[in-house]
Parts: C-alpha cells; sequence; structure tokens
C-alpha cells in the first residue's frame, strides 16, 4: 500500500521538477503548484503540462523499489482492485518535504515513465498553477516509446530527410502523422502555463444542483 500523511492543516506551495525519464536532452517542466491538488487533478495537470492527450491509462506509484506501491485510478477500481484512490490523496500528503518523489507512469504501451521531485516548498501555494522552466517537446502519442521517440527526434534535427526516415510510413506520410509544428527541441513555458489556465477552467458535471467546478477530473481513459 502506498504511504501518505494526514492533510497539512493550512496548504503548501511546491516547486516541482517534472522529468519524462530517460530522455536526452531531457523532456522536462517545473511547475509551482498547490499542495492541496488532489491526485486525480493532479493527473489532468500533468497531461496538459507535458503536452500528451489522456488517451491512455495512467497510474502514480511511490516507485518500483517500494513494491510498486501505487493510487488506484477510477479505471483500476472498476476492474476491483482494492487500494487507496487517487482521487482521495492530495500532493501535500504525498510531497511534503525537497526531495520527495511520486512516479507517474502513462500509456503502458509505450511506457512513458515520469519522476515528479519536489524543489522547494514555497511560502504560499500559489494562487495558479505556473510552468516556471522546462524543455523539449512532448513526444508524439503512440510513437513507440522511447526508442520510437529518439528516432523521431533524430529525424526532425536532421531536417526530415526522406533517407533517414524512421517508418514505419513513407516519409511524407510520416511528416504528417506528426503533431503540426511538431520539433523535439521547441518548448514554451508560456504556452504550458496557458494550457493549464484553459485546464483549469473547465467544468465538471456533480451530483445535486451544482455543475461547477474548476476542472474536468474524470480519469476513465481508453486502455492502452
Amino acid at each position: 500500500m502506498p504511504e501518505f500523511s494526514e492533510p497539512p492543516a493550512q496548504p503548501i506551495g511546491l516547486r516541482l521538477r517534472i522529468d519524462l525519464v530517460d530522455t536526452s536532452p531531457p523532456v522536462w517542466r517545473r511547475l509551482e503548484i498547490s499542495g492541496d491538488e488532489k491526485l486525480d487533478d493532479f493527473h489532468h495537470i500533468l497531461q496538459a503540462t507535458m503536452g500528451w492527450t489522456n488517451s491512455h491509462l495512467h497510474t502514480f506509484h511511490q516507485g518500483r523499489d517500494t513494491g510498486f506501491a501505487r493510487f488506484l485510478t477510477e479505471w483500476d477500481m472498476s476492474e476491483g482492485d482494492v487500494g487507496v484512490a487517487e482521487a482521495l490523496v492530495r500532493l501535500g500528503q504525498v510531497l511534503a518535504a525537497p526531495g520527495d518523489e511520486l512516479h507517474y507512469d502513462y500509456d503502458f504501451g509505450d511506457g512513458w515513465e515520469h519522476r515528479i521531485v519536489v524543489e522547494a516548498v514555497l511560502d504560499e501555494p500559489p494562487k495558479v498553477i505556473v510552468c516556471v522552466d522546462g524543455g523539449g517537446a512532448c513526444p508524439p502519442e503512440d510513437c513507440g516509446g522511447i526508442g520510437g521517440y529518439t528516432a523521431l527526434a533524430e529525424w526532425a534535427r536532421g531536417g526530415f530527410d526522406s533517407a533517414a526516415n524512421p517508418g514505419p510510413l513513407e516519409a511524407e506520410e510520416m511528416r504528417q502523422w506528426l503533431p503540426p509544428g511538431w520539433h523535439p527541441d521547441t518548448f514554451s513555458a508560456d504556452e504550458v502555463t496557458e494550457k493549464l489556465a484553459i485546464e483549469s477552467a473547465k467544468p465538471i458535471t456533480v451530483s445535486g444542483n451544482s455543475a461547477t467546478s474548476r476542472r474536468n477530473c474524470s480519469t476513465a481513459a481508453s486502455a492502452s
């Protein structure tokens, strides 16, 4: 079972570094965020931060050296898994001090692993989530994991030379398949912050007469 503390008496602010494991040069982001965010909401925040499209399953866990203690998504619970639901745990309960880590896996087929590390505890929670730094474009969805991404990145940096096309499609089809304007070295912290503002403003449907909230926190996703 994953380990976590009681919620702090007052929400804390966190500066987090998020690394897409095994990318070189690293694909990474630095966020300032409230520790009051629940993990199921943080999943959507990570999707917007990194540039994924929420097309696959995910899991939060505390590292494979801790027995792969993971938090359960709605999908896990619908499959009958028993444990701690990510919707019941806040960031500040698992990330509370510099050096604390959390891991986020996305798309179990391509196997994207993210390492989330606390760089600093802020004096107070930020009023909005801000991406303050980072590097590298998000890999295209369904590109074949680190190996496929590395081949695509080398091809892009080489000017999309047809003779070096990594396939499996013809070079022109490959270019059309890539996200518009995609280049592995393109990154803008301001653009990520704008995406986070949009994500935070999404409404959800709730029980009763109220139907407003700051985020769509549905965690159902299609199977990989």
